[in-house]
């Protein structure tokens, strides 16, 4: 095994000083063609956005998505990591809460609520100690990360917990965010797990964690989720305004729901030409979509249900063009983002049409940020949109009466 270890870290080096060598030989063309704004991605943007863009499309269709998750060192659900002052603990699952449609759907995919990681991320300068209750009119962000339900964690480490470090600097009554370390699914061709609704029955066990563990009221929680972790959010509150009080500790829907660039349609029913998932296509973060699976929920994370079902549920597909219906009753106050820029706009616009129909313009706002890409708020050099839409946020939670 010392040999192989030693042939494979061989391998390893030699492909880092391979990719190393080729990033610095096509840096001087990127930089070149982004020296004019007719050959950005957008002519707005910077040279330095768009030469990040440029790094990063070379990076992911050359190292592909399963490259990138067997390379991946952030931890997940099976670790607990509290190294560089990280504040986590374990939360416990909670069969007890689990009920009706995904009850059932637990009980076909074999899926058990089980103890799961969650990390705290507080206010600079704040003396608050990990998971006391919470002080009088005290909010907390309840955050599900992005990746695509494959990739990422919910560790402070991960890119994706920009988003909560964003909110806690802007938003003035929110304090400290928590983010639950829920299962991912694999990646193709790997063995099959963390398949739906894995991810859904965590974050359930993880909001039960901050109402009946910690104290907080469910109207003072704001449920935030980006991309993937958006549309979790969404399946988390639709699960809540559905059960929430039909069993003994499940609680209400949260106060407020934001969702970042959110996946509202799981179905690839926007998949089309002329859509943005073709006109944003150079001026996205989310790259290699030539395929409709590559946009849809992954294969593993539906393996027990069959490649319809993200067709037949809001719980996945809220915008799918062909689920008619879908209802958002009990929904609570809603901020939805996205960027004239991502692939996935249409498909968000889709899912503002229909909730604002439902709930009324007065409990759904709405905020576009033009030449933003794909979950700008988690990508530090995204430009003006990411400030821009944290503020956007800001005034809706801190101006709620």
């Amino acid at each position: 095994m010392g040999a192989v270890q030693r042939l494979s870290d061989g391998f390893a080096r030699l492909y880092f000083y391979i990719m190393f060598s080729t990033i610095l030989a096509r840096y001087p063309w990127w930089l070149l063609t982004s020296l004019l704004p007719a050959l950005r991605p957008r002519k707005s943007w910077s040279i330095r956005k768009s030469v990040n863009l440029k790094f990063l499309h070379f990076l992911f269709n050359s190292i592909g998505r399963k490259q990138l998750k067997s390379r991946n060192t952030l931890p997940n659900h099976r670790e607990l990591r509290l190294d560089n002052g990280v504040q986590g603990v374990y939360v416990s699952g909670v069969p007890e809460l689990v009920t009706g449609k995904v009850k059932e759907w637990a009980a076909e995919a074999h899926v058990e609520s089980i103890r799961i990681p969650g990390y705290w991320i507080h206010k600079k300068g704040q003396t608050i100690v990990m998971g006391q209750p919470p002080i009088d009119g005290e909010k907390v962000v309840y955050f599900l990360h992005g990746g695509a339900y494959s990739y990422l964690s919910a560790h402070p480490s991960s890119p994706t917990s920009n988003v909560p470090r964003g909110l806690l600097k802007c938003v003035q009554s929110v304090k400290r965010s928590f983010a639950i370390e829920y299962r991912l699914s694999s990646a193709s061709g790997d063995p099959i797990e963390g398949e739906f609704p894995s991810a859904l029955v965590d974050a359930i066990a993880g909001y039960s964690y901050l109402v009946n563990s910690v104290g907080f009221s469910p109207e003072d929680i704001v449920l935030v989720g980006d991309s993937a972790g958006g549309n979790l959010a969404q399946a988390l509150t639709r699960y809540l305004a559905e059960y929430g009080g039909s069993v003994p500790g499940l609680p209400g829907v949260p106060g407020a729901l934001v969702l970042l660039s959110p996946w509202a349609d799981m179905s690839g029913s926007h998949y089309s030409p002329g859509s943005s998932v073709f006109t944003n296509k150079k001026s996205d973060i989310i790259t290699g979509i030539n395929e409709p699976y590559l946009i849809d929920a992954p294969r593993s994370f539906i393996a027990p249900f069959g490649l319809e079902f993200p067709f037949n549920t809001p719980y996945l597909s809220p915008a799918c063009k062909k689920l008619e219906d879908v209802s958002f009753a009990g929904f609570p106050r809603v901020f939805l983002a996205s960027g004239d820029a991502e692939v996935l706009l249409d498909q968000i616009r889709t899912f503002r049409d229909r909730i604002t129909a439902q709930l009324g313009e007065d409990k759904v706002t709405y905020y576009e940020a033009k030449d933003a890409f794909h979950d700008c708020i988690c990508i530090m050099w995204s430009g003006p949109e990411r400030l821009d839409t944290l503020k956007a946020i800001a005034e809706f939670v801190d101006g709620a009466k």
